[in-house]
């Protein structure tokens, strides 16, 4: 099986976030996530 790229693009909602990124990660998939600059409640420590 090949290579998958997944681009996410999050306001809100970010607990759904975390279980997506947690069920998608795998060596074989690049993940870009993009958080919109006028989001709130994002912790930025991580």
């Amino acid at each position: 099986m090949g290579k998958h790229a997944y681009l996410i693009q999050a306001y809100n909602n970010f607990e759904f976030v975390e279980k997506l990124l947690a069920a998608i990660d795998d060596s074989r998939n690049d993940v870009f996530l993009h958080i919109d600059k006028k989001a709130s409640n994002v912790d930025k420590k991580n």
